[in-house]
């Protein structure tokens, strides 16, 4: 992620209670204010990726 140096960037709660944001399945978000450009670099589908080198890294178990 890039931006201009014109816009503030926080992160904070995705809703104004703890539950609400754990129950909204958005914990976090990332706020931007101001005029400018935000580059993002999205990452399809995460946490498959990730899924999938823990389980090629396993010792494979022969039967």
């Amino acid at each position: 992620m890039a931006r201009t140096n014109t816009l503030t960037y926080r992160v904070e709660k995705a809703t104004k209670s703890l539950l609400g944001s754990m129950t909204s399945g958005e914990f976090l978000v990332n706020s931007f204010e101001g005029s400018g450009t935000v580059l993002l670099a999205p990452v399809p589908y995460w946490q498959v990726m990730m899924l999938r080198q823990i389980t090629a890294a396993l010792p494979k178990t022969s039967s």
